[in-house]
């Protein structure tokens, strides 16, 4: 089974499209969840916060998106690794 160039682009927009929604829900869903909590009770807000002790020298700011970034890259190779067909040139050989 193959597929054209522009199938598997369309399929790849379709994927990061619903990769993004399905993200921006979470996000979504998890700060509606935490409603009114007391953010400094919270352990994994108290890592967040001795993380990013100095905002100036805040190494983890892009984590999410290297991440994102790489994930798609790697869909992407994939894709083109499983889709890579090499065609043998005829041959000028006769049979006498």
């Amino acid at each position: 089974m193959e597929f054209t160039t522009a199938e598997l682009f369309w399929t790849f927009v379709l994927l990061f499209g619903l990769l993004i929604t399905l993200i921006a829900g979470i996000r979504i869903w998890l700060k509606r969840k935490s409603g009114n909590v007391n953010p400094a009770a919270d352990a994994a807000d108290f890592r967040h916060r001795e993380r990013n002790k100095y905002q100036s020298l805040n190494v983890f700011r892009y984590t999410w998106v290297f991440l994102n970034v790489g994930f798609i890259f790697s869909v992407l190779m994939v894709l083109i690794a499983f889709n890579w067909t090499q065609y043998e040139p005829p041959s000028n050989w006769t049979t006498k």
